[in-house]
């Protein structure tokens, strides 16, 4: 299945090497594309969306995997949520191990500025 050739946009390549190569096509669309969709209607609720995409993309990719045609388009999908989750993920756990942090809570219950806490 690998070596079955594929045409896409004008390109025809084997089924995986095409694949790969839209892999980094994918990750550039999708920064700005949830970027924008984060906007609209939130960090959280965009990572559910993003989420939820690449379950469905990698499910259907398993079902479909014979398929060459599919096998790049839902690789393609696969790829187009990995982007969006690795660039966000990290910034919500930053912010949830910070938040929660006995430093965090003792500085916020102690008044003192981060200043005085450090003992500048």
């Amino acid at each position: 299945m690998a070596t079955i050739p594929v045409s896409f946009a004008g390109l025809t390549l084997a089924a995986l090497p095409l694949a790969l190569s839209l892999e980094g096509i994918m990750n550039g669309i999708t920064r700005p594309f949830f970027g924008w969709v984060s906007d609209y209607i939130g960090r959280e609720n965009k990572m559910f969306v993003a989420f939820s995409l690449e379950a469905a993309a990698k499910l259907l990719l398993i079902r479909f995997a014979h398929d060459p045609v599919l096998f790049v388009l839902f690789s393609s999908l696969t790829f187009f949520a990995w982007g969006e989750i690795y660039s966000l993920l990290r910034i919500d756990l930053d912010m949830l191990v910070v938040t929660a942090s006995p430093a965090r809570t003792a500085l916020k219950n102690s008044q003192l500025t981060c200043g005085e806490a450090q003992g500048i």
